[in-house]
């Protein structure tokens, strides 16, 4: 009997193991000395797990079976989905405080987040706080210097002309190919969230105008399943959101907006893409222009 097919077989019946004529050193390389094997015949497939089984227990029993080498060897079954909900770990849980914090102004640009003073204000150790901070200089929020530690970043206003560029041409891209395979469905959800995201203008809710803003935009794009292309643009828009928020808070613009996202939503139920594309790069460099002279002026004052 070859090796390839001893090996084939005690994949399926791991307690064959100390009995076989396997070579010890492979053994020992495999399985390590003991009495226990690196192996378990989950349901008969032989996964590789991290932790060991004891060779006594029992392989579970399958009806199906497959053919290799002339044995009858059990059918790899298929893996349930988890159903399990996802928990945030601590760091990302640090990071999306401290994220929301720099967006609505409470963090303004060139201030120093100190570690110890973070880790001292939410009760954690300095290590989820460092985590966190990395994630946050890899959204492109802050800046992690030598000597200075974080610092939030200033993004100079021809720069940000440039982000809400990059936006309008990726965007109007996205909703291009997204409104062929756009449904009822699709669109009662991005309506859904058109309404959630005018609620709370009218309660000037600046905490979820971003958010909701993103989600509104989100729908519409996510038939056209690019999916590295939203990548790029969510990484936009996280950039631009603290400055879309400080445009509305000094402008006061909330009807020019909801008319706007109300119209791209009509254009897109029609399945109109030119117009709707047309559309949506104007409403995207409009908001930049208002917005650079809302920046200039709030600087300026």
């Amino acid at each position: 009997m070859t090796l390839a097919l001893r090996l084939s077989i005690l994949f399926v019946h791991p307690e064959y193991w100390i009995h076989s004529a396997i070579p010890l050193p492979l053994y020992n390389r495999c399985c390590g000395q003991g009495p226990k094997v690196g192996l378990q015949a989950w349901g008969g497939a032989g996964r590789f797990l991290n932790g060991c089984t004891d060779i006594s227990r029992p392989a579970t029993p399958i009806n199906k079976t497959s053919t290799r080498h002339g044995i009858n060897m059990p059918a790899l079954q298929p893996e349930r989905a988890s159903l399990r909900i996802k928990r945030k770990s601590l760091p990302e849980t640090l990071a999306d405080s401290l994220r929301e914090r720099i967006l609505n102004g409470e963090f303004r640009e060139g201030d120093q987040l100190i570690q110890e003073t973070i880790a001292e204000e939410y009760e954690v150790s300095r290590m989820p706080v460092r985590e966190a901070l990395r994630q946050l200089e890899a959204s492109g929020l802050i800046q992690l210097k030598a000597h200075k530690g974080a610092v939030v970043t200033s993004i100079p206003l021809a720069q940000i002309e440039e982000l809400f560029e990059l936006r309008a041409l990726l965007e109007s891209d996205l909703l291009g190919r997204a409104i062929p395979h756009m449904t009822e469905a699709s669109l009662a959800e991005s309506a859904t969230i058109l309404k959630q995201l005018e609620d709370a203008y009218h309660a000037k809710n600046v905490a979820m105008w971003g958010q909701l803003n993103w989600a509104f935009h989100r729908s519409l794009y996510l038939p056209a399943g690019r999916v590295q292309t939203m990548a790029v643009v969510q990484g936009i828009n996280l950039q631009t959101d603290r400055y879309i928020r400080l445009q509305l808070l000094v402008t006061g613009d909330f009807a020019d907006a909801e008319g706007e996202h109300r119209e791209i939503l009509r254009l897109c139920h029609a399945g109109d893409v030119p117009a709707a594309t047309a559309f949506l790069n104007t409403h995207i460099l409009t908001a930049a222009a208002h917005l650079i002279q809302a920046l200039e002026a709030h600087q300026q004052a």
